[in-house]
């Protein structure tokens, strides 16, 4: 496991980024730049949470999408972000979840 793996756990936990930077090491910065990189988040903090309607839930369950891009697009209802629905339902690595996340949307990408 490589150390900013660990240190998200322990700032999941309840460590301070100060406590990890110094358990690790590391400048805060780096702690910092850990995080914003590599930890994964559901929501925003000053974001609400929106929930699919029942609407949409049904049209999704009648459409022809596989069980994955179903996942898909209810967690980009859930959060409003293309390219972490993608990371949080297909686990894949940062080049690809940053293309495929906005194609799933309709979205040209370079």
């Amino acid at each position: 496991m490589k150390k900013y793996e660990k240190a998200e756990q322990d700032y999941k936990i309840g460590l301070s980024l100060a406590d990890i930077a110094q358990k690790y090491d590391v400048s805060v910065g780096t702690v910092r730049s850990w995080k914003s990189r590599h930890w994964t988040t559901n929501v925003a903090k000053n974001v609400a949470v929106k929930k699919p309607t029942e609407k949409a839930i049904d049209e999704l369950n009648d459409s022809e999408l596989t069980d994955k891009q179903k996942a898909f697009v209810l967690e980009y209802l859930h959060i409003s972000n293309a390219t972490q629905a993608y990371i949080n339902v297909y686990d894949v690595d940062r080049e690809t979840d940053l293309a495929n996340g906005p194609r799933l949307l309709g979205f040209k990408t370079k």
